[in-house]
């Protein structure tokens, strides 16, 4: 998750080249907890993260012991007699997690998108719909789902290789 949230240009400080200059700017943050939905072909995961940093972050907390359901996965749509149901079950299942997710829900600072699926337009239609349901104010981050951890380990590789001459 560290990776999809400095993909998405979070949890980065703005000094690339010092350590000391980072390291002094990113104690001045506040936690921010992310709500992560994940959708790929085979599964949906919600998990709740505080995040102070892309690299610091607590362990995250799920909505159940296990926070994947493969029932729910986008392959596993054609396992419902048709579309509306199994997004009515999507939506339901998004709604009743975020209000069970840690901390409470007017907590939430951001909410991200990611997996492989993330980019569909239904999925996002269903995400903002929980979000307006459930009044959050907060920023859905959804735009290149597919590629942002990749985007993310890339730019968190390559302050370790400038920053690592330093310590």
């Amino acid at each position: 998750m560290s990776a999809t949230y400095a993909g998405y240009g979070m949890g980065l400080c703005q000094n690339t080249t010092h350590f000391s200059v980072c390291n002094a700017e990113e104690k001045k943050w506040s936690s921010n907890v992310t709500l992560a939905i994940s959708l790929t072909k085979d599964a949906l995961m919600v998990e709740t993260y505080p995040f102070t940093t892309a690299i610091q972050w607590s362990f995250p907390h799920s909505y159940k012991e296990h926070p994947v359901d493969y029932e729910l996965g986008l392959d596993a749509s054609s396992n419902f007699p048709d579309p509306i149901s199994y997004w009515a079950r999507v939506h339901d299942t998004l709604r009743v997690q975020a209000l069970r997710g840690w901390p409470p829900r007017n907590h939430i600072d951001t909410i991200i998108l990611y997996g492989e699926a993330a980019s569909s337009t239904k999925f996002q239609s269903v995400v903002k719909e929980v979000v307006e349901s459930l009044q959050y104010d907060v920023p859905i981050f959804s735009a290149e789902s597919e590629f942002v951890a990749a985007k993310g380990a890339a730019e968190l590789a390559y302050r370790v290789q400038v920053m690592r001459a330093q310590l």
